[in-house]
């Protein structure tokens, strides 16, 4: 019977150890485990960051996109003309002077502004048209002789002119130059006949026309006796030009320069004396567009 009892007592006690031993087993799995669902908790924890931010970007990157995408539909619409002072921009008035100094007929400006608009998907509110053009036509003229005001307070002026005969009719064009070497177009005009008389006339049309629109104050007579010099070809008729001119010239000083009547008779002949020069390049042009025919003809039979 005892050693019954020592035998139960031996195999409970091995029970427990194993019971023990499981227990510790368990424990240590617990343990890792634990560590296991912290590391992956925090993990995760780093995860839901991430995607958080990638969300708050996404966001970000929608307005953006939404932003940029009204932004375009809102430009597609090209503002030329404002509403709001019924007149078309600066920029547009500057677009239609460019595209006149290119050759474009005033009919067709506003198509040519249209199909470019088209090229950058952009649409114009309007368009000007064929008399709008015209008027700003005008407008670039009255500004070029508003630049006038600021030739007539320049002095040693040179006058160059020119005659040509185009399509039948006789035009004459005049220019000055300054002492920086700035040119300006006082005008190209139409005239009836080739005559010195007829030039002169034409000059003062132009003249008169420069004191009517600065205001009266007598601009274009001012840039007249401002002018000392002359250059021109060795045309009869422009060297009669040039004697007119200098007489009329002198009548104008009368009227401009105050106490004339004062000054002596060296003074007013000094005042009143133009350089008169005759450009003979037209005439070596002339020879050398001969010789080149001239040449062109030999290497044939060469």
């Amino acid at each position: 019977m005892k050693r019954q009892i020592e035998r139960m007592e031996r195999e409970l006690k091995e029970k427990e150890n194993v019971i023990q031993f499981m227990n510790t087993e368990q424990k240590i799995k617990d343990t890792d485990f634990s560590k296991s669902m912290h590391v992956a908790k925090e993990k995760l924890g780093k995860l839901e960051e991430s995607v958080n931010t990638l969300k708050a970007k996404n966001k970000d990157l929608e307005e953006e996109n939404d932003y940029v995408r009204n932004l375009i539909q809102d430009n597609n619409l090209l503002e030329l003309y404002d509403e709001t002072s019924n007149q078309f921009t600066a920029d547009t008035i500057e677009c239609v002077m460019n595209l006149q100094n290119n050759n474009i007929s005033a009919s067709k400006i506003g198509e040519v502004i249209r199909t470019v608009c088209s090229l950058c998907k952009r649409q114009p509110n309007r368009v000007p048209s064929a008399t709008t053009v015209n008027r700003i036509s005008d407008m670039k003229l009255s500004i070029a002789t508003k630049q006038v005001e600021d030739l007539s307070k320049k002095s040693n002026l040179t006058l160059y002119s020119d005659e040509t005969s185009k399509f039948g009719k006789s035009f004459e064009v005049f220019a000055v130059t300054d002492e920086d070497k700035n040119s300006y177009l006082l005008g190209l005009r139409e005239m009836n006949c080739k005559s010195s008389e007829t030039v002169l006339e034409t000059f003062k049309d132009i003249l008169q026309d420069f004191n009517d629109l600065c205001d009266g104050n007598d601009v274009g007579f001012k840039v007249l006796t401002a002018i000392k010099n002359t250059m021109s070809d060795r045309a009869s008729t422009e060297k009669k030009f040039q004697n007119l001119l200098e007489n009329y010239r002198t009548t104008i000083l009368t009227k401009i320069i105050d106490g004339w009547p004062m000054l002596t008779e060296e003074e007013r002949a000094a005042s009143s004396r133009m350089n008169n020069f005759f450009c003979s390049c037209i005439f070596l042009v002339n020879f050398a567009t001969v010789c080149g025919e001239g040449l062109k003809n030999l290497n044939r039979y060469i």
